[in-house]
C-alpha cells in the first residue's frame, strides 16, 4: 500500500461540499480567511485528511474472444 500525502479543506457548512484540496494548513487557513472576509457572517472550516477507505473486491474475469465475429 502506497502513503499518500494528506491534504486539507475549507468547508462551509451552509454552503457546498468542499472540492479543493490544500497541499498546506497554511494555505487551507489562508483561503478561509479569504472566504471568511468574502462572506460575513459565514463559518468556514478548515478540515484535515487523516485518511481514505476504498473498497477494492472488483476481480475482473477475461472472455474467451477467439470465436467472436464480428459483425461488420
Amino acid at each position: 500500500m502506497t502513503q499518500r500525502k494528506g491534504f486539507y479543506v475549507v468547508w462551509n457548512p451552509a454552503g457546498c461540499a468542499p472540492v479543493y484540496q490544500h497541499a498546506t494548513y497554511d494555505l487551507a487557513l489562508a483561503e478561509a480567511k479569504r472566504l471568511a472576509r468574502c462572506n460575513p457572517g459565514n463559518e468556514f472550516i478548515v478540515l484535515g485528511a487523516m485518511m481514505v477507505c476504498v473498497r477494492s473486491d472488483v476481480s475482473i474475469e477475461q472472455f474467451d474472444t477467439s470465436r467472436l465475429e464480428i459483425p461488420f
